[in-house]
């Protein structure tokens, strides 16, 4: 009987040490995650986000939403009636896969993956299109003509 005991208590130590172990590991790789850079305009942090029982708050700078009602050139990527969280490009970089507003016309704006960065006389442009369409857009999107970059996507 103190032999069964005595491995009930065993067992019982070896679950409180390897929950002890698993907290303080997962204490490090916590800390090690909201250590990382959100100094960062393109960074989205841990610490931006408040999710209660009731509701999510996102604590973000320089964010403009968008609502995306028409048009399936982004699709599957982009659904009709998703909010687009844009940040405002500022000194932002871009990068090939990046999804950025950039001005068309005057009162048209097109949201489009960046799918190259080339460069001619008149500097550094990049080439877009839409994920659904099968051909690149037609115009050389100059770094003037782009006003957002995408940072997420509510559906």
């Amino acid at each position: 009987m103190k032999q069964k005991y005595f491995w009930m208590l065993i067992v019982f130590l070896l679950i409180i040490i390897i929950g002890l172990v698993i907290v303080c590991v997962s204490k490090e790789i916590s800390d090690m995650w909201v250590k990382e850079d959100i100094k960062s305009p393109e960074t989205i942090s841990p610490l931006m986000f408040n999710l209660t029982e009731d509701y999510l708050t996102i604590n973000l700078d320089n964010i403009t939403f968008f609502n995306i009602t028409s048009g399936v050139s982004m699709f599957p990527a982009i659904h009709h009636n998703s909010i687009l969280l844009y940040r405002l490009l500022g000194n932002n970089s871009i990068y090939i896969g990046d999804v950025i507003r950039y001005k068309y016309k005057k009162d048209v704006f097109v949201h489009h993956r960046v799918i190259d960065v080339r460069e001619d006389n008149e500097g550094i442009y990049y080439i877009t299109k839409g994920d659904n369409i099968p051909n690149n857009d037609i115009i050389r999107v100059r770094r003037e003509n782009i006003t957002h970059k995408l940072i997420g996507i509510l559906y």
